[in-house]
């Protein structure tokens, strides 16, 4: 079984075979589905975050502005992780899936039309995710 970095890397020397193709997509929209549910929770997680810090470090009685670092230290990250999902790129053509007229959940790719969730480059259908 070959590891998806290796056919990754394959796909632009060789043809990929179908068992290879789907093995890329399934990671590609696997990375894509952790994304969708990473940023949506980043947003009420800062203030978590904040709480959280601020109460251990008051606690341990470790200096309050280290704790301040880290809080502002989670803005960056969270806009770090949304713009991995903004310009998610797409499995068969390698662009960005989305658009900026696509607010939150497209269903096809902006350039090739790859349906969502699709397992090959030649499908042609939305599938369900799973």
């Amino acid at each position: 079984m070959i590891r998806v970095d290796e056919a990754e890397r394959r796909r632009f020397l060789l043809p990929e075979s179908e068992v290879e193709a789907k093995a890329r997509y399934r990671a590609a929209w696997r990375k894509y589905r952790r994304l969708r549910y990473e940023v949506p929770l980043l947003i009420p997680g800062w203030f978590v975050f904040a709480v959280l810090l601020t109460g251990f470090f008051r606690l341990v009685g470790w200096n309050q502005k280290i704790a301040v670092v880290f809080i502002l230290a989670y803005v960056p990250y969270t806009s770090f992780v949304a713009g991995q999902w903004n310009y998610w790129q797409c499995p068969r053509c390698g662009k960005a899936f989305k658009w900026s007229g696509d607010l939150f959940f497209p269903k096809r790719c902006h350039y090739c039309g790859l349906p969502m969730w699709a397992e090959s480059p030649d499908e042609e259908t939305s599938l369900t995710p799973g």
